[in-house]
């Protein structure tokens, strides 16, 4: 502890973390106008899921379903295709 400092946070510490992580973070933030941005957590999971469902011809509950290849229950699945307004096409 450095004195008239505060303590580092413990995040610092561990294996992921500290000034490695945030240059990695850092390199993600625009540094000028027309810098591609990552996509959104919500973009990812739509792009996901959708992959999924197509490699297995929108099915959901079998053991080779979209809800066993994305490692998710079968009711979570179907909670986040309504959540993001999705339904099987016809």
């Amino acid at each position: 502890m450095r004195v008239g400092h505060p303590p580092d946070p413990p995040a610092a510490h561990r294996p992921g973390h500290g000034p490695a992580r945030l240059a990695c973070v850092r390199a993600f933030i625009p540094i000028a106008p027309g810098l591609a941005v990552p996509p959104t957590l919500a973009a990812t999971e739509r792009t996901q899921i959708l992959a999924a469902l197509d490699q297995t011809g929108w099915r959901i509950r079998e053991p080779t379903g979209a809800a066993a290849l994305l490692g998710l229950k079968p009711t979570t699945l179907e909670s986040r295709l309504k959540k993001l307004g999705h339904s099987r096409p016809r």
